[in-house]
């Protein structure tokens, strides 16, 4: 069985995201995931004094650009922060594929509908398409979703996350 030793490539597919070419999901435990599949170092942190349950488990050689949200070790949400500058530390610096298509970096909020056909964004006015920090949703199924956020500069698009479809819960 192959192990995860390094993460060069992400994959947002369907409705799971492939670190290399291993899956992970959504809702599963974390501890079983990491057993079987992961060779890489990592840690979980928790970053919630109120809710000790909350943790983040982020990948040591890779900890800026990919963090896995969890609630009692149980995945609630991968998130991949794309490139925003040539030389940014703080985000994931490997290829991003989303349904098999390449991501160009930076990403530009202005060519989301590239990436997702069909995605339904509502046009607020006249000068910015998006405020920073402002959120779109790409329904995967009756479940999931992908989560395209924008960055401070909000012709940019910060991160990009897989997480339950909180409007169906």
């Amino acid at each position: 069985m192959k192990k995860l030793n390094s993460i060069n490539f992400v994959v947002f597919k369907e409705d799971k995201l492939y670190l290399e070419d291993i899956p992970i999901s959504v809702g599963i435990n974390i501890e079983d995931w990491l057993k079987e599949y992961c060779n890489t170092p990592y840690e979980f942190e928790n970053y919630s004094s109120l809710y000790p349950e909350s943790e983040r488990i982020k990948f040591k050689n890779y900890e800026k650009g990919i963090s896995i949200y969890l609630e009692d070790r149980i995945i609630e949400s991968i998130n991949v922060f794309p490139r925003v500058w040539e030389n940014d530390s703080r985000c994931y610096q490997g290829d991003i594929f989303i349904f098999d298509k390449k991501l160009e970096v930076p990403f530009l909020s202005d060519d989301i509908e590239k990436y997702f056909p069909g995605i339904q964004i509502k046009p607020k006015g006249y000068w910015d398409r998006f405020t920073a920090h402002e959120s779109v949703e790409y329904p995967i199924n009756d479940n999931m979703v992908i989560e395209i956020s924008m960055s401070r500069l909000p012709s940019l698009v910060g991160s990009i996350s897989l997480k339950n479809n909180v409007s169906n819960l």
